[in-house]
């Protein structure tokens, strides 16, 4: 109900800027751009809702699953959206654990596309991937040295919509650890993160042992 109505206004001025933007003046060009990225960005913001949403709907299928071949094969497919810039991962070997594999390389896509944007102002950007285990669990840890942020924040960030930092400086819908914390849930494990203004953050969570 609400994309439709966003896709044809997108439509709309696409069909104008094609047929009559050399008759506009710098002022008006303008205006359509802005209109253009304005609807882009609510239909963007509609379909994380709708993504965040499918969590509590998805049927799980779990299974065994080797996190290091997901972070790698996760990490390359970014990185190669992003080929001038040098990004490097070290991935600490990790347990095997029961999960879904949809879920999880969602999970690890969004970790990961969070530390590879934030580190974006960074000459060389580190990301770190390492395990230890916990009582019944594992804790798994992805620390980058990118922008991170204050702690006194830190409760905001697992919520729909939240953001620390603006949409000039980094890009995003503020869905993304959402969505994290609702495929954790699903996993009976759970999430938080840490971070130091200019000094990086990292991204904890939890699944149980089998």
């Amino acid at each position: 109900d609400l994309k439709s109505p966003l896709l044809s206004l997108n439509k709309l001025v696409e069909f104008l800027a094609e047929d009559h933007l050399e008759q506009l003046d710098s002022s008006g060009k303008e205006l359509v751009y802005n209109i253009q990225e304005k609807s882009s960005e609510i239909i963007n913001t509609i379909d994380r809702l709708l993504e965040f949403s499918k969590m509590c709907e998805m049927q799980v299928n779990f299974e065994m699953l080797n996190l290091n071949d997901i972070f790698i094969e996760v990490f390359n497919e970014l990185k190669n959206l992003e080929p001038e810039r040098d990004i490097r991962i070290n991935i600490q070997p990790l347990p095997q654990v029961y999960g879904d594999r949809l879920l999880l390389r969602l999970l690890i896509s969004n970790i990961l596309s969070n530390a590879i944007k934030y580190t974006r102002n960074k000459q060389t950007a580190i990301i770190d991937v390492q395990s230890s285990e916990v009582s019944n669990e594992y804790v798994f840890s992805i620390k980058d040295n990118g922008a991170g942020f204050e702690m006194k924040y830190s409760s905001r960030l697992f919520g729909v919509f939240q953001r620390l930092h603006t949409k000039d400086e980094f890009e995003g819908s503020g869905v993304g650890l959402a969505i994290c914390q609702r495929i954790l849930k699903r996993h009976k494990g759970r999430a938080w993160m840490t971070g130091e203004i200019d000094k990086g953050a990292t991204f904890y969570f939890t699944l149980p042992k089998t």
